[in-house]
């Protein structure tokens, strides 16, 4: 009789993700304060650990953007993008 395969370790983080490892730095780089929307409606995330910085959507994914440069972090779209509308959750 054959020993069962040994399990296999996880698959390593997405490029540019690292696993959570309890640290404060990884607290601060998660977390988010609801300001008022910055397209003058809805909230806005800013980050803790990068003042001035918010989630944005662009090309269906979510973001950390300032507006200061192109593609994601371009400044043309960056309130309405970045403000978001607080919605009552789905029931059954």
């Amino acid at each position: 009789m054959s020993s069962p395969d040994p399990p296999r370790p996880p698959p390593p983080p997405p490029p540019g993700r690292r696993p959570h490892d309890g640290s404060a730095l990884f607290a601060a780089d998660a977390t988010f304060c609801a300001r008022p929307g910055l397209g003058g409606t809805g909230v806005t995330f800013e980050s803790i650990n990068f003042p001035g910085r918010y989630l944005r959507h662009f090309d269906a994914q979510a973001w950390i953007a300032g507006g200061a440069g192109t593609g994601f972090d371009r400044p043309l779209t960056l309130s309405a993008d970045s403000s978001w509308t607080v919605a009552s959750p789905w029931t059954p």
